[in-house]
C-alpha cells in the first residue's frame, strides 16, 4: 500500500467512538467526550416521544417514603451541578434550572421519619429546618423544602446538544435503529469507522442481541401540560409533583405503568394524575397536553453502565430510569474512567452484576 493510500485509509478511523442514540444518557456522555478530546460521532433514530424528550427532568436529592438520600449523592449532585452550567457555558445558552422542592409530607408516621432523618448530619446540604409556608398547598403534616434541586429542561439540552454536535459535523439521524458491526478493535456503521461503540439508546437496547439477557424492565410513564397561575419559583411534590417549564405552564406527573410498554396517552392516566394534583393543590389549572414515554428501567432500579464481557469495544450506558438527570453527569465521568484508565465500573451500577 502506498503511503497516500495509508493516509487516506487512516484518514477514515477517524472516530474513537461511535455512540448511539442522543437522549438524555446520549447527550451527556457525548459532551463528556468532548470534554476530554474524544473523536466522535452519534446516530440516533429521531423520535418525539421518546422518555427523556417527555421527561420533567426534576432532580431531587431526598426522595421515596423513608425521604432517602440517594446513591451516591454527594458524588452525583456534586458532579450534576458543575456540570450542566459548564455545558451550558460551552454552548451559550440555559437548560438547566435550580430551585427549592418543596415536599408535602403525607402522614404523621412521615412527619416523624421526616423529623428523624432532617437531624442527621448527612442530610444537612439538602435540608432546610424551617418549614415553608405556601397557603395554597394542603400539608396538613406539615412540609419540607429540599435543597439542590431543580430541573433540567430536557427537550432543550437534547436540541442544543444535537445543534452543537451537527455544527461540528458529529451527529447523524437514521430512519432505522443503527446496528453496527463489530469486530475486535472496530467498529462500523454506513460508511462510519470507530474504535469503540457506546450504546446509549434507552429502552432499545434490550432488543440487541448482545443485550438481550440483561434484565430490562419498560416501565411507561404519562405526564400532564398545565396552565396555573401557581408560583413558578419552586417545584413541589406531593401525590405528585407539579414542576414549572419554560413554555410559561407546568408539568404535573408522573405514572409509572410495567404492564402498558407503549406511548399511548390514556384518560385512566389523566384522571389518576389530575385526582392526585388535586389533594394537596388548591390553585386553578387547565389541562392542556399529555405525553408519555418508555423509561429504561432495570430489574434492580440501578443503571447498567461499563464494558460488554465479551468484546471489549462495546459499551453500555443505559438503564438511567427515572433518576437519568440526576445520574448522567457522574455516571457519564465512571464510564471515561472505564474506557481510558481502565477503572472499575461500581458493582451497584456495573452491567456484568447480572453475569
Amino acid at each position: 500500500m502506498s503511503l497516500l493510500h495509508q493516509r487516506i485509509f487512516a484518514a477514515v478511523l477517524v472516530y474513537d467512538y461511535l455512540i448511539i442514540g442522543q437522549g438524555i444518557a446520549g447527550s451527556t456522555v457525548a459532551m463528556r467526550l468532548l470534554e476530554h478530546g474524544a473523536r466522535i460521532m452519534v446516530v440516533d433514530h429521531e423520535r418525539t416521544n421518546t422518555s427523556s424528550k417527555v421527561a420533567a427532568g426534576i432532580v431531587n436529592p431526598v426522595s421515596g417514603k423513608r425521604f432517602s438520600l440517594g446513591w451516591r449523592v454527594e458524588e452525583c449532585f456534586g458532579e450534576l451541578h458543575s456540570f450542566y452550567p459548564r455545558i451550558e457555558k460551552m454552548l451559550k445558552t440555559r437548560f438547566f434550572y435550580p430551585m427549592p422542592l418543596i415536599r408535602i409530607i403525607p402522614d404523621f408516621g412521615s412527619a416523624n421519619s421526616w423529623l428523624s432523618r432532617a437531624a442527621e448530619e448527612r442530610y444537612q446540604p439538602y435540608v432546610c429546618r424551617e418549614e415553608p409556608f405556601l397557603p395554597a398547598l394542603e400539608g396538613r403534616y406539615g412540609m419540607m423544602e429540599v435543597r439542590q434541586a431543580g430541573y433540567l429542561d430536557t427537550q432543550s439540552y437534547i436540541r442544543v446538544v444535537g445543534d452543537h454536535l451537527r455544527s461540528i459535523e458529529a451527529l447523524r439521524i437514521t430512519e432505522e435503529d443503527a446496528d453496527p458491526k463489530i469486530t475486535p478493535g472496530a467498529v462500523s456503521w454506513n460508511g462510519i469507522e470507530a474504535k469503540n461503540v457506546i450504546f446509549a439508546n434507552g429502552i432499545r437496547a434490550k432488543d440487541h442481541p448482545l443485550f438481550s439477557d440483561l434484565p430490562f424492565t419498560p416501565m411507561k410513564g404519562e405526564i400532564l401540560d398545565v396552565k396555573s397561575p401557581a408560583p413558578r419559583e419552586r417545584i413541589v411534590t406531593g401525590a405528585c409533583f407539579i414542576c414549572p417549564d419554560q413554555n410559561g405552564t407546568f408539568r404535573v406527573g408522573s405514572t409509572y405503568d410495567w404492564r402498558n410498554a407503549n406511548e399511548e396517552i390514556t384518560e385512566e392516566a389523566k384522571k389518576d394524575l389530575t385526582q392526585r394534583l388535586e389533594k394537596f393543590m388548591f390553585i386553578p389549572y387547565e389541562v392542556i397536553g399529555q405525553s408519555a414515554g418508555i423509561r429504561p428501567s432495570v430489574k434492580d432500579r440501578k443503571p447498567l453502565i461499563g464494558q460488554h464481557p465479551e468484546h471489549d469495544n462495546v459499551f453500555l450506558f443505559n438503564g438511567l430510569g427515572s433518576k437519568g438527570v440526576s445520574l448522567a453527569p457522574y455516571l457519564s465521568g465512571l464510564l471515561w474512567q472505564k474506557m481510558n484508565a481502565g477503572i472499575d465500573i461500581p458493582r451497584e451500577v456495573d452491567l456484568n452484576r447480572f453475569k
